[in-house]
Protein backbone atom coordinates (compact mmCIF):
# COMPACT_ATOMS: atom_id res chain seq x y z
CA UNK A 1 0.00 0.00 0.00
CA UNK A 2 1.15 3.34 -0.99
CA UNK A 3 1.67 6.05 1.80
CA UNK A 4 -0.21 8.82 0.37
CA UNK A 5 -3.31 6.44 0.37
CA UNK A 6 -2.52 5.93 4.08
CA UNK A 7 -1.92 9.49 4.40
CA UNK A 8 -5.67 9.95 3.23
CA UNK A 9 -7.48 7.26 5.26
CA UNK A 10 -5.91 9.06 7.91
CA UNK A 11 -6.86 12.34 6.68
CA UNK A 12 -10.59 10.90 6.37
CA UNK A 13 -10.28 9.65 9.64
CA UNK A 14 -9.78 12.61 11.39
CA UNK A 15 -12.00 14.61 10.01
CA UNK A 16 -14.64 12.32 10.48
CA UNK A 17 -13.68 12.01 14.28
CA UNK A 18 -13.06 15.77 14.80
CA UNK A 19 -16.78 16.51 13.03
CA UNK A 20 -18.49 13.22 15.22
CA UNK A 21 -17.03 14.82 18.36
CA UNK A 22 -17.95 18.31 17.95
CA UNK A 23 -21.41 17.66 16.80
CA UNK A 24 -21.39 15.51 20.16
CA UNK A 25 -20.51 18.00 22.47
CA UNK A 26 -23.18 20.63 20.57
CA UNK A 27 -25.95 18.17 21.45
CA UNK A 28 -24.56 17.33 24.47
CA UNK A 29 -24.77 21.19 25.35
CA UNK A 30 -27.99 21.94 24.14
CA UNK A 31 -29.88 19.17 25.35
CA UNK A 32 -28.95 20.68 28.90
CA UNK A 33 -29.88 24.05 28.13
CA UNK A 34 -33.66 25.39 29.35
CA UNK A 35 -36.03 27.28 28.31
CA UNK A 36 -33.62 30.66 28.52
CA UNK A 37 -30.79 29.29 27.76
CA UNK A 38 -29.13 28.85 30.88
CA UNK A 39 -27.24 24.89 31.53
CA UNK A 40 -28.64 22.88 34.34
CA UNK A 41 -27.18 20.35 36.15
CA UNK A 42 -28.56 17.66 38.47
CA UNK A 43 -25.77 18.23 40.92
CA UNK A 44 -22.55 20.20 41.24
CA UNK A 45 -20.83 17.01 41.10
CA UNK A 46 -22.05 16.09 37.85
CA UNK A 47 -21.33 19.78 36.79
CA UNK A 48 -18.06 19.29 37.10
CA UNK A 49 -17.67 15.67 35.72
CA UNK A 50 -19.55 16.99 32.50
CA UNK A 51 -17.26 19.68 31.88
CA UNK A 52 -14.38 17.73 32.71
CA UNK A 53 -15.06 15.40 29.87
CA UNK A 54 -16.26 17.79 27.56
CA UNK A 55 -12.88 19.46 28.16
CA UNK A 56 -10.74 16.09 27.30
CA UNK A 57 -13.34 15.52 24.33
CA UNK A 58 -12.32 19.11 23.17
CA UNK A 59 -8.48 18.11 23.64
CA UNK A 60 -9.40 15.10 21.52
CA UNK A 61 -10.72 17.30 18.51
CA UNK A 62 -7.70 19.47 18.77
CA UNK A 63 -5.51 16.03 18.21
CA UNK A 64 -7.58 15.07 15.17
CA UNK A 65 -7.59 18.64 13.98
CA UNK A 66 -3.68 18.25 13.72
CA UNK A 67 -3.51 14.98 12.48
CA UNK A 68 -5.79 16.05 9.89
CA UNK A 69 -4.08 18.60 8.74
CA UNK A 70 -0.60 16.88 8.68
CA UNK A 71 -2.02 14.00 6.77
CA UNK A 72 -3.55 16.78 4.23
CA UNK A 73 -0.17 17.95 3.72
CA UNK A 74 1.39 14.72 3.46
CA UNK A 75 -1.58 13.85 0.58
CA UNK A 76 -0.99 17.52 -1.08
CA UNK A 77 2.88 17.01 -1.04
CA UNK A 78 2.71 13.31 -2.27
CA UNK A 79 4.39 12.94 -5.72
CA UNK A 80 2.22 12.00 -8.83
CA UNK A 81 3.49 8.30 -8.77
CA UNK A 82 2.06 7.37 -5.87
CA UNK A 83 -1.22 7.93 -7.08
Amino acid sequence: MRPAWIALAVWIFCIVGYVGIHLYIGRRQFYRTNAAGVEEFESYGRAVASQLFEALLRLLTLVFLLGGLIAMFLVISAPRHYW
